[in-house]
């Protein structure tokens, strides 16, 4: 049964809808009304999917040792979608994420469903999408590209513990950043914007977080110095997230002080990243890991656009400023340049396909309109649609930068053959 067979549910939404068109600011009324477009665009994205979020589908993440460490029930929707494909980042390569369908809801919902993570499956992740009932699909067989770094046998032990530490870090910025976006309309809207989302995301980093610190504890010993002690200052600076969650809600927020809180944070690990870098042996492995912070650099100052534009556009007559909207742009490009001199040919290509995308287009469409000081509407732009979009534009450059790990590796591989 869905929401609108439910009697009197027609009528009932009409009155709260009513409630909240005279409480809501019309910024926040723009927001609503621009969500059901960005879903609408999603949907259409994905014809087997059900036009009714009524459809649940159960989530399960497996540790390393089988163990499950993560159950859900998601519906199947646009945004449900979005929040298993989040699971699975969040989970990482050393887990299996097995998502499980009802049996009524038919072959091509599981066939659809499964082919939406053909693309993190090809990255290395164990994503199996099942009907209720089925027996479980069989294991593939091994691929060395899915044995985490630090258990390569064909990897240098010192390489294979510093790209495993890489692997890591950018995970745990991906996931914060996100978290900040949400956590900076939050603090715009005085909580009443993506309160629902950022407790998702909350659960979501700390589990990657964890998985971080477990990490950096199990091998301590065996990494380089400044690497084990930038990770101790990593450490400290996390343990402020509760503080700027807290931030983020209070009736009192400001957004700059939100971003702050975040940016503190964020630095922290990106000081990893760097004395990761800086300890390689081998001189071409040491190039590309350069190259691999640069992009890391390049993806945080996408990230704060993400938010900083996100949060302007959640207030009512407030556009965000220019100048700093140019500044994030100029600062991205740059570091995407010193990205480039170090990147492969194959890294290169997939950066190169990435910014001919429709969606790549309609995120720079955006940023063109930011710089405008023109104010949206609510079909053109939103918080909502620009923080799908800009999303989207991240997740990409995060698959370029498993690729650029990836590439890496390889690289680990001959420096022990020789």
């Amino acid at each position: 049964m869905t929401w609108s067979a439910i009697p009197g549910w027609r009528t009932a939404e009409a009155g709260v809808q009513s409630v909240l068109g005279r409480l809501a600011p019309a910024g926040w009324r723009r927001h609503a009304a621009a969500a059901p477009v960005a879903r609408a665009g999603t949907a259409a994205e994905h014809p087997w999917m059900p036009s009714d979020d009524a459809l649940p589908v159960h989530v399960r993440v497996l540790g390393p040792r089988g163990t499950p460490v993560v159950e859900s029930i998601e519906p199947l929707s646009p945004y449900g979608l979005q929040v298993l494909r989040d699971h699975v980042l969040a989970a990482g390569r050393e887990a299996r994420v097995e998502i499980t369908v009802p049996r009524h809801a038919g072959r091509g919902v599981r066939e659809g469903l499964d082919a939406a993570f053909a693309r993190q499956r090809a990255r290395g992740f164990d994503v199996r999408v099942v009907r209720e009932g089925d027996a479980r699909r069989a294991a593939p067989a091994a691929d060395p590209a899915r044995v985490l770094p630090e258990s390569r046998t064909d990897v240098p032990r010192e390489a294979g513990l510093l790209l495993g530490l890489a692997m890591r870090v950018g995970t745990l910025l991906h996931e914060l950043q996100r978290e900040r976006s949400y956590a900076s309309v939050q603090a715009a809207s005085a909580g009443a914007l993506f309160e629902a989302e950022s407790r998702r995301q909350h659960a979501v980093t700390d589990g990657v977080a964890e998985t971080f610190r477990s990490f950096v504890e199990t091998y301590a010993e065996q990494l380089p110095r400044p690497v084990a002690l930038g990770a101790e200052v990593a450490f400290e600076a996390l343990a402020q997230v509760p503080r700027a969650r807290v931030r983020a809600t209070a009736l009192d927020a400001h957004v700059a002080v939100v971003l702050d809180a975040y940016a503190r944070i964020v630095a922290s690990l990106l000081t990893v990243a760097r004395a990761v870098a800086a300890s390689g042996r081998d001189g071409e492995l040491a190039r590309m890991a350069l190259a691999y912070t640069a992009f890391l650099y390049a993806k945080e100052e996408a990230s704060r656009e993400r938010a900083e534009v996100a949060s302007a556009w959640a207030i009512e007559g407030v556009a965000p400023d220019p100048l700093a909207v140019e500044s994030r742009i100029a600062s991205r490009e740059a570091f995407l340049t010193v990205f480039e001199m170090g990147a492969s040919p194959t890294v290169l290509g997939a950066l190169r396909r990435c910014t001919t995308e429709p969606d790549w287009e309609g995120v720079s469409e955006l940023e063109d309109l930011a710089r405008s000081r023109i104010r949206p509407d609510a079909t053109s732009a939103s918080a909502a649609l620009w923080l799908e979009r800009m999303t989207g534009r991240l997740d990409r450059l995060r698959e370029l930068e498993d690729l650029q790990l990836d590439e890496m590796l390889r690289r680990a591989t001959l420096t022990k053959r020789h």
